[in-house]
């Protein structure tokens, strides 16, 4: 019986050891390509947990809205409108957030618009 129980507890950490490193080596690929994604292994669903997040990095707004809704689709999140522009606005760089915070939008292409201005303002200002 402590034979059985000692296998089951050997392969649990085993498993546990197995998802650590899965998650660790999807978190750096998904790094490499510049966006940082915060993944816990007890929660495959990366977007359903309001912890979890997705940041636009060094992205562009677009290059971020296609990626996470790539990784939106891959993760089958079905989640209202609000949530997912509240989701997206909350991973944009902070200068850009700051800007796009004062306008009003109801859509994705609205606020995908607010964002794309405020991604030209701030290059011009540079």
């Amino acid at each position: 019986m402590k034979t059985m129980a000692v296998c089951k507890a050997t392969m649990l950490k085993l498993l546990m050891l197995k998802a650590v490193v899965w998650v660790v080596v999807l978190a750096v690929v998904l790094v490499k390509h510049s966006v940082v994604v915060v993944l816990s292994p007890s929660e495959p669903n990366v977007f359903l947990n309001n912890k979890k997040m997705v940041w636009q990095g060094v992205l562009t707004v677009d290059a971020y809205y296609m990626e996470m809704d790539m990784l939106m689709q891959r993760a089958h999140v079905r989640e209202s409108l609000e949530m997912t522009l509240q989701r997206f606005l909350n991973g944009l760089r902070f200068n850009i957030k700051g800007i796009v915070r004062h306008h009003i939008y109801a859509t994705m292409n609205e606020l995908l618009h607010h964002a794309r201005e405020a991604e030209s303002q701030l290059a011009e200002e540079l």
